[in-house]
């Protein structure tokens, strides 16, 4: 080695000046190593390489001479500026030069180490890769004339530029597709991804949240399931917002991520998580959005490219979605049809349930719905010594049928209210030749906390849109009725006509039980009434009343549409 190094200098000291060479010689090999492609002397050797890191030149350790060219990949690409200044080296900043596409920072290092002439050049690259490294090269000079052989050194290190994919990588840009091609999105090549079925987040290089990543677009259970992010939420704030130009919800809180504020880790404070949630559903059950956990110093430093970002989606919504709170027909094995929300994820279905499961963004509750029949011939609530309530009588797709409600507590010590609608006669299924013994026809709703009480309106429409297959029939004989139509617009055109009377025999039993859901039905219809009375008398206000109250006793979305036409025509009229 010493031959060769003694050979080199000899070779290259007429091509040496104060001007570093634009271009390297000819001669020169050419290398691709770490993102970076250089040019080095002829005779220069790998010394060690590494993945993305080297080391090349020459040198001959019996002189403790040495000429060297590294790459170094470091998430404290600095550090070694600041070891030499506490060796009593010269540190030299000698500021932003170009490297190809990108820019460096260029420190010069000088003095002696262990006796001996040394000096580096080290170029910090600007941008940070996804881990948080930077890429930076350096030049090493040591135990020779530093006036004598900088120059060549230089002219290594003015052929250094980056290749294109290290310049994409650190200032580029990448199209994403989410959620089979419903979302699409720019975002930035450094941010580190994580991609999972149902959600999928990016965070930029060093992001310090601990726990959750600075942004990420999820559907589905990973958002509002029981164990989803909402559940973990504390304090939650919410309102009413907008995604993507539709309706929507924005709710923040913490409990997600965590700052640690000291360098041991041993103090924190709560980062703040805001989801932004769509009104709109992909398919029965499936809700969208983004979400971002940070702090508001690090909202500030992101800004810039979280605008970007999200100014970027474009939205493909496909042909199965819908309102959230649009009522979508269940088959349940050809047994009935039953309508609800289209937010309500289905969970179970075979021959012996069907059931659902939500959590309404309003108020935070979880709610799970169900309809079972044939796992037991005893009475779901008076067979069994539990307390219960029994609040009303009423009918279920012309069926006598009661309204039980229990609470409970679970494991969790969180108590939920149950609320059991029951046919009140045993019902037998001719259509399956496996199942045909008589069992109770049960739809099951629950609500946790029980803090948030029952949605009644909800339950009721659930239930009016219940049509049972023809192959059902009563264990004992009962007088059924025809069910009731949803209340129509006040447009008269648009009326549907009430249920036909109960038969003789049902309307003498319910002389001493009344059946409240009739009771509420014509009080609504009265109040509608009204409402349309003084809406075309011009008093407005009156009217919205009269239907608010009526919307309260019978749910109708067609009315609700209405009632909020006129109101945004009174806001329009208060803000003139």
């Amino acid at each position: 080695m010493n031959m060769q190094l003694q050979w080199l200098l000899l070779a290259c000291f007429w091509v040496l000046s104060d001007v570093v060479l634009a271009e390297a010689p000819a001669d020169w090999q050419r290398i691709t190593h770490g993102g970076l492609e250089f040019a080095l002397p002829a005779d220069w050797i790998a010394l060690k390489t590494h993945e993305f890191e080297g080391q090349w030149g020459v040198k001959d350790d019996t002189k403790h001479q040495a000429l060297l060219f590294s790459i170094v990949r470091d998430r404290h690409a600095g550090r070694d500026l600041q070891r030499a200044e506490k060796e009593g080296m010269e540190v030299a900043d000698l500021g932003v030069v170009p490297v190809g596409g990108l820019s460096a920072q260029l420190h010069q290092i000088s003095g002696q180490v262990e006796g001996l002439e040394t000096q580096l050049k080290l170029a910090i690259i600007d941008g940070l890769l996804e881990n948080g490294d930077q890429v930076s090269f350096l030049t090493t000079l040591i135990g020779l004339p530093v006036g004598q052989w900088q120059p060549l050194l230089d002219q290594v290190l003015a052929s250094v530029k980056p290749t294109p994919e290290l310049v994409k990588k650190l200032t580029g840009y990448g199209q994403h597709k989410l959620f089979d091609g419903l979302l699409t999105l720019q975002v930035r090549n450094n941010w580190e991804i994580s991609d999972f079925s149902d959600t999928v987040s990016w965070e930029p290089p060093r992001f310090s949240v601990y726990g959750a990543p600075l942004i990420r677009f999820a559907r589905g259970y990973s958002l509002t399931g029981s164990n989803g992010l909402l559940s973990r939420l504390q304090q939650p704030t919410i309102e009413r917002s907008e995604l993507f130009g539709l309706a929507g919800w924005k709710i923040s809180g913490t409990g997600i991520g965590i700052i640690y504020t000291t360098p041991m880790r041993d103090k924190s404070i709560p980062a703040t998580t805001t989801v932004h949630l769509s009104d709109i559903c992909l398919a029965k059950g499936d809700r969208f959005g983004y979400v971002i956990t940070a702090s508001e110093a690090l909202l500030a430093e992101h800004r810039v490219e979280l605008d970007k970002l999200l100014a970027s989606v474009q939205l493909h919504l496909p042909g199965q979605s819908g309102p959230c709170d649009e009522p979508v027909t269940y088959d349940w094995q050809g047994r009935l049809q039953i309508q609800v929300p289209r937010s309500w994820r289905k969970d179970q279905d075979d021959k012996f349930q069907l059931s659902w499961y939500d959590r309404v963004l309003s108020t935070g509750a979880n709610i799970s719905a169900s309809i079972t029949h044939g796992t037991t011939d005893v009475h779901p609530i008076t067979g069994y010594d539990h307390p219960h309530e029994t609040l009303e009588q009423l009918t279920i797709d012309g069926y006598p049928a009661t309204h039980f409600r229990k609470t409970a507590s679970g494991t969790d010590h969180e108590t939920s209210i149950h609320d059991y609608y029951v046919l009140d006669a045993r019902m037998r299924y001719l259509g399956d030749n496996r199942h045909n013994s008589p069992s109770y026809l049960t739809i099951h709703f629950s609500r946790k906390p029980a803090e948030q009480e029952p949605d009644n309106a909800m339950q009721l429409r659930v239930l009016a849109s219940i049509r049972l297959n023809p192959a059902w029939e009563s264990e004992t004989p009962v007088a059924r009725t025809q069910p009731a139509n949803v209340i129509p617009e006040p447009d008269d055109s648009k009326q549907s006509r009430p249920a036909a009377a109960v038969k003789e025999a049902r309307e003498a039993e319910a002389e001493t039980v009344p059946d409240l859901a009739r009771q509420r039905y014509e009080q609504a219809r009265a109040l509608r009434a009204e409402g349309a009375l003084l809406q075309r008398q011009g008093a407005l206000n009156e009217a919205v009343e009269r239907y608010r109250r009526s919307l309260t006793l019978y749910p109708d979305d067609r009315l609700e549409t209405h009632v909020r036409r006129i109101e945004q025509m009174l806001e329009g009229q208060g803000t003139q």
